[in-house]
């Protein structure tokens, strides 16, 4: 039998991945978050790499203190800083555990 590793769904997860950079408005998150299948926003630095990342769940907690379109609240400050992560060639059964 062979085993499944992430790259064998990189295609299909690459279509529903969403980043935005760490000064994006906590507004354009959700806008971003409001599409079909997307769950999860990846909050990137500078130069590309994982800086954390912000769900529907963070969104409604926060938005709800916010007064509208004045919500000045920036990704970097609601991102989640320790998500877990794989690589590709990490068997899809371990990354599910």
């Amino acid at each position: 039998m062979t085993s499944l590793n992430v790259n064998h769904i990189a295609e299909h997860a690459r279509s529903r991945l969403v980043t935005v950079g760490l000064e994006t408005l906590l507004l354009d998150v959700a806008q971003r978050l409001s599409g079909p299948r997307i769950n999860i926003v990846v909050v990137c630095n500078a130069d590309g790499t994982m800086a954390g990342v912000i769900g529907r769940t963070d969104i409604a907690r926060r938005i709800g203190s916010c007064a509208g379109s004045a919500c000045t609240t920036l990704a970097a400050d609601l991102m989640s800083r320790n998500a877990h992560h794989c690589r590709p060639r990490e068997p899809l059964s371990e990354v599910l555990k």
